[in-house]
């Protein structure tokens, strides 16, 4: 039911519904159709926090629950940087993805189930900290209580986290910053929209 209702389990040969480029370059949700199709332009802190978050082995994590946060201003592209995060993490290095839904629950029972029959560390996302503060200290605490090895990777604007998320520093967060698109993430972004006519 988790996984039907709750979250998407990122994974090679995820079904995708197609979608016109042109929704997703005008900012409508279009769920995994424009990061399937490479329609976004790749960031470079993707690569940063693949290596820090993703691929780090256990001996440089120095614990079984980790959280790292994209920060950034509105409109920077967190959510989708967060995402091609996912995709990439479970389409290339054939990691355990679960991407949270908007609007879903974020139940610590479920990671406990998903751990006990994988035996593999989960990599669970969760967009907009801030609307899901609550949920996540439960289920961080849930799991150290369950020895579960946990990711959970996370977005917010800056100010949001400043303001409603300090709950969450106490976990040794590991944030980073995305910054403005960079001139030639914005010639990139530029090529895109021409050859889709966007």
């Amino acid at each position: 039911a988790f996984l039907d209702h709750d979250a998407d389990h990122v994974r090679p040969g995820l079904p995708v519904i197609a979608a016109p480029a042109k929704d997703f370059y005008v900012g409508r949700d279009v769920g995994w159709a424009g990061i399937a199709a490479d329609l976004d332009v790749r960031r470079r802190l993707c690569d940063t926090v693949l290596i820090t978050a993703i691929l780090a082995d256990e001996g440089e994590r120095g614990r079984r629950v980790d959280v790292h946060v994209i920060k950034s201003p509105a409109g920077n592209g967190k959510s989708i940087t967060l995402k091609r995060i996912a995709w990439d993490a479970a389409n290339h290095f054939d990691k355990l993805v679960l991407f949270m839904r908007q609007g879903g629950a974020l139940r610590p029972e479920a990671i406990l189930d998903v751990y006990s029959y994988c035996q593999e560390r989960v990599f669970l996302f969760v967009d907009r900290a801030a609307l899901h503060v609550q949920e996540i200290l439960d289920v961080i605490r849930v799991a150290q209580a369950g020895g579960v090895k946990l990711t959970i990777l996370t977005a917010e604007r800056d100010n949001e986290w400043n303001v409603r998320c300090d709950e969450l520093d106490e976990f040794n967060v590991t944030d980073y910053s995305l910054p403005y698109l960079s001139e030639g993430e914005i010639g990139d972004l530029l090529a895109k929209l021409e050859g889709h006519d966007a």
